[in-house]
């Protein structure tokens, strides 16, 4: 079962201010913890997103129903922004069944 895999992920909310000066500051807020998995697409992934002209990189799935589209998920070193839609296992599929999974794109916060 793919849960089996499945380790602690920071998720973190973008929340954006109004600077006062015309434009919007960028702040993430921290959202705690779920259990999931953020991987890197396979070559062959990779190549056919590039070649779709999207920048995907990851892969991200969880059972939990906090992560939004949006939203930053920080697994070690890697740092990603979930950039699609939700995915929603087959409730037909038996331990699939309640797996959500997003695309996501790397990040890096600006300090």
């Amino acid at each position: 079962m793919i849960q089996n895999y499945f380790i602690d992920i920071t998720l973190k909310r973008p929340v954006e201010t109004d600077n006062h000066v015309g434009g919007v500051t960028t702040t993430y807020t921290e959202l705690g913890t779920v259990k999931g998995l953020l991987e890197r697409l396979s070559p062959r992934e990779a190549y056919i997103a590039q070649k779709l002209g999207n920048p995907e990189e990851f892969v991200f799935m969880t059972e939990s129903s906090a992560p939004q589209t949006g939203d930053i998920v920080i697994s070690g070193s890697n740092s990603a922004q979930l950039s699609s839609s939700v995915l929603i296992g087959n409730q037909q599929s038996g331990c699939m069944k309640t797996i959500r999974q997003w695309n996501a794109r790397r990040h890096t916060e600006e300090e």
